[in-house]
């Protein structure tokens, strides 16, 4: 991963760390190191337990930087979970 993707963060926003797919590897970590160094603004994110598109949905409505959603303890396939991840998208 080149820095050169994160320097669209002031035009992008948070947008910029997104993963292009499930399958694909996100940039979590990348932006909790530049809010700690001081590039970004501090990060404010949510916990979902309940993988759920509805839920998802409200989640999407609450303005957080991040969403960690578990679908490791919950009955969740991949199509309910990419349901779930596209509704920040279907928002925007």
């Amino acid at each position: 991963i080149s820095m050169t993707e994160y320097l669209d963060v002031p035009t992008k926003g948070m947008a910029a760390y997104r993963a292009p797919s499930l399958a694909q590897p996100h940039k979590a970590r990348q932006a909790i190191r530049d809010a700690y160094e001081g590039k970004i603004k501090p990060l404010i994110g949510y916990y979902c337990a309940i993988s759920s598109v509805p839920t998802g949905r409200v989640m999407a409505l609450m303005g957080a930087d991040f969403v960690w959603i578990d679908w490791e303890h919950s009955s969740c396939n991949i199509e309910t979970m990419t349901a779930v991840k596209m509704q920040p998208l279907a928002i925007d």
